[in-house]
C-alpha cells in the first residue's frame, strides 16, 4: 500500500510512503520525464503541466517476514492498482503514470477513396482544422513491399503515424476514424505521445468454397506417404499436403515412416491461392462432397490449413462435460471439480473479467480477486486425456452443460485446440446479475419473469462475443 502526492504544477516531486507499521518498506525510488526531443528519460525535479511523469519504486520486506504470492498480493498506490508491478518472495517494484496532459478522445483522418489502378496521393491525408495532433508518417505497403505506384490486383494496408502536440495525449478511449469508419486496429505508446494506425483495402478477387479430394484410408503399418491433391478444374488455388505425428497439443512433428498402433497422426493440407486472389474469412471448405464443419482448419486470406486426424487402437471420446463453481457475488473465483473415475485431468486453468461483453478488453483474475455483479466473467481451461483416449474432431465438451466458445477460440488461435488427446477451451459465463425479486404472489407472468431472470444469472444461456485481443 502506498501513498504519494499527486502532481502538480510547479510542485516538487514527491516522495511516496507506506503505512507506519507496515512490514515492508521502500528501498529506493525515482521520478522520470520522457522528454521527446533526444527520445529518453530524464530524472524529473518539479512537475510541470502538459508532462506526463512515471514513478519506480523499489521495495524490500521487513526480516522474518515475506510478501505472499503475487496472485493473491494486493497492491494499490493512491488506492488504485498500479500500471505494473511485481514481487516475490522478499521484494519487488512498483511501476506507475501520472499524466499533466490534456487528452484526445477521438482521431479523424480524411483521405481520397483507393481505387484500383489509381496512384494514392499521400498529401491528401489529412486530419481536421484545429486538430491537436498531425500525420507524421504515411505509407501503404503491398505483398511486396513499400507501394510506389498505382494499387493492383492485391491487399494494401496504410501505415499511419499520428503525433500529439505539446501538452496533448491520445485518451486510454480514444476512438480512431478513416473517412467516418471507425478503426480498431491502433496502438499508443506509452511515453511518446505517437499513435499507430493500420488500414487495410483489397483489390483481389475472393475465393468462397475450397474443395479438397476424397483422403487416403491407411491403416497401422502402412507408410506415410503424402497424397498428391488435385484442386478442380478452373479453381484458383493450389493444394499441398503432408503427414504429422501428434505428439501432444500443440507438438506436431513431420512424419514419413510407418503407422503405428495406439498413435495419432494428421494429415496437414495447405491450399494457398493464385495471384490476384485471397480467401473469404468465412470460406466454406469441403472434402470430397462433404463440408467440413469440425475438425482443424485455420483460415486466412491468404492460406488455409485443414488438419485431418487419423488415430489407432485408440477410444475416440465424442463428449465430454466439465463442472465448475458457477460465479457468485462476493465469491472468490471457482474450481473445478473432476470426478474420481474421470478420463481426463484438468492441466490449468484462469477466470478472466471485463465491464463488457468484449473479451478483448478482460484481464485475468487472481487468486485474491472476487465476482461482483455487473462483470462479464470466462474461464479458461487445458485439459488432458488419459492414456489409451483420444479427442473426435468434432467431439462436444461442455462446462457446467454449456458448450464451449468456439468463436472466442477461433479468435485467438485461429481454430478450435482440440488435438488428439488433450484440449485447450473458453466457457463464457456472460454477467453476472442480481437475482430478481420474485413476489411470494401475484400474476403468474410476473414470477415467470423472475425465475428468467435467475436462469441467466445462472449462466444458463452463452452470451454472444465480437472478436478477438
Amino acid at each position: 500500500e502506498v501513498t504519494v502526492t499527486s502532481p502538480a504544477n510547479g510542485a516538487a516531486v514527491s516522495e511516496p510512503t507506506v503505512p507506519q507499521d507496515a512490514k515492508y518498506a521502500i528501498n529506493h525510488y525515482q521520478w522520470t520525464v520522457y522528454d521527446p526531443e533526444n527520445g529518453s528519460f530524464e530524472l524529473a525535479t518539479t512537475f510541470q503541466t502538459g508532462k506526463k511523469y512515471f514513478l519506480d519504486m523499489e521495495f524490500w520486506v521487513a526480516d522474518g517476514y515475506e510478501f505472499m504470492d503475487q496472485s493473491e498480493l494486493v497492491v494499490t498506490i493512491n488506492g488504485e492498482k498500479p500500471n505494473e508491478y511485481s514481487f516475490g518472495t522478499d521484494g519487488g517494484y512498483i511501476y506507475h503514470q501520472f499524466s499533466m496532459m490534456k487528452t484526445i478522445d477521438r482521431v479523424d483522418i480524411t483521405m481520397p477513396a483507393p481505387a484500383l489502378g489509381q496512384t494514392p496521393d499521400m498529401d491528401k491525408i489529412k486530419v481536421p482544422e484545429g486538430a491537436k495532433y498531425t500525420v507524421e508518417h504515411a505509407q501503404w505497403y503491398g505483398s511486396q513491399g513499400a507501394l510506389s505506384g498505382a494499387f493492383g490486383k492485391d491487399r494494401y494496408n496504410l501505415n499511419l503515424t499520428l503525433r500529439t502536440q505539446n501538452g496533448y495525449d491520445f485518451s486510454k478511449d480514444l476512438e480512431v476514424y478513416i473517412n467516418g469508419e471507425k478503426i480498431d486496429d491502433f496502438g499508443t505508446h506509452e511515453w511518446e505521445t505517437m499513435l499507430d494506425m493500420g488500414y487495410e483495402v483489397s483489390f483481389r478477387d475472393v475465393i468462397s468454397k475450397i474443395e479438397i479430394p476424397k483422403l487416403p484410408i491407411v491403416a497401422v503399418g502402412d507408410q506415410a506417404t503424402a497424397p498428391q491433391l488435385t484442386a478442380p478444374a478452373g479453381a484458383n488455388y493450389q493444394l499441398m499436403a503432408q503427414w504429422m505425428k501428434c505428439n501432444g497439443l500443440m507438438n506436431l512433428e513431420d512424419f514419413s515412416g510407418a503407422f503405428a498402433d495406439k498413435s495419432v497422426y494428421y494429415l496437414m493440407i495447405q491450399v494457398e491461392p493464385n495471384a490476384g486472389y485471397e480467401f473469404a474469412e468465412d470460406a466454406k471448405i469441403f472434402i470430397g462432397d462433404k463440408e467440413m464443419t469440425a475438425g482443424i482448419k485455420m483460415v486466412g486470406t491468404e492460406y488455409v490449413v485443414v488438419m485431418k486426424m487419423y488415430s489407432f487402437g485408440l477410444t475416440i471420446v465424442d463428449k465430454l462435460d466439465l463442472t465448475i463453481d458457477a460465479p457468485e457475488n462476493g465469491k472468490k473465483p471457482g474450481k473445478f471439480t473432476v470426478p474420481e473415475d474421470a478420463i481426463y485431468t484438468v492441466e490449468d486453468y484462469s477466470w478472466s473479467v471485463s465491464k463488457d461483453e468484449d473479451a478483448d478488453e478482460s484481464e485475468t483474475m487472481e487468486k485474491k480477486d472476487v465476482f461482483a455483479y455487473g462483470n462479464y466473467y470466462w474461464v479458461a481451461a487445458s485439459i488432458q486425456l488419459k492414456e489409451g483416449y483420444v479427442l473426435a474432431e468434432d467431439a462436444e465438451v461442455t462446462v457446467n452443460g454449456k458448450p464451449i466458445d468456439t468463436e472466442l477460440l477461433v479468435d485467438i488461435f485461429g481454430f478450435v485446440p482440440m488435438m488428439g488427446d488433450a484440449a485447450i477451451f473458453y466457457s463464457n459465463f456472460g454477467q453476472l446479475t442480481e437475482p430478481a425479486d420474485i413476489p411470494a404472489t401475484g400474476d403468474v407472468s410476473v414470477i415467470l419473469w423472475a425465475v428468467a431472470g435467475i436462469s441467466s444469472m445462472l449462466g444458463l444461456g452463452v452470451a454472444a462475443l465480437k472478436k478477438r485481443g
